[in-house]
């Protein structure tokens, strides 16, 4: 999800490529859409088709009814939120409902472009890190979850383990 502009709609170009490139399908509204009347319902299928949404939020993000309702959907939907403080946009001048919204939500600021490249690898590193790697059935692991039971000396359980050490 993000608001459409100069340094933000590339921003989510890049980052799409970034996430893909880590192995992650990543759909985005402007791949995805066709014009008409009926755009609403395909960022909701989208939505509902989706484990995670990484949020691009600035000021004017902060301000848009679509990019607020996307969140709130996908938070609604129990899909894992990846906020972006992007450039000029801090936690605490965040309107109140986006906020309590992220309250107990990691986000990763992007404050320059200069570091794009190590916040996006930081970001590439904590989605990996979410999402538990020996699980079959798709579900998101959720910050702090306990790892997956697995018996000692199993490949899972060196995998829950190495998990457990990056979260």
């Amino acid at each position: 999800s993000y608001p459409r502009g100069d340094e933000t709609t590339p921003f989510a170009h890049v980052l799409k490529a970034f996430l893909e490139k880590g192995g992650f399908t990543v759909w985005m509204d402007a791949e995805g859409i066709q014009g008409g009347p009926n755009f609403m319902s395909a960022i909701g299928d989208a939505i509902k088709a989706s484990r995670g949404i990484v949020a691009v939020i600035d000021t004017k993000f902060c301000g848009s009814t679509y990019c607020n309702d996307e969140l709130a959907m996908a938070k609604g939907n129990g899909l894992q939120i990846f906020p972006i403080l992007f450039r000029d946009m801090p936690f605490d001048q965040l309107p109140n409902g986006l906020q309590y919204m992220l309250a107990s939500t990691n986000s990763i600021s992007f404050p320059d472009a200069a570091i794009d490249d190590v916040n996006t690898a930081k970001m590439l590193e904590h989605i990996q890190a979410t999402y538990d790697p020996t699980a079959t059935t798709g579900k998101v692991r959720r910050h702090g979850a306990p790892a997956p039971a697995a018996t000692a000396g199993t490949d899972a359980a060196d995998a829950a383990a190495s998990e457990d050490a990056v979260t």
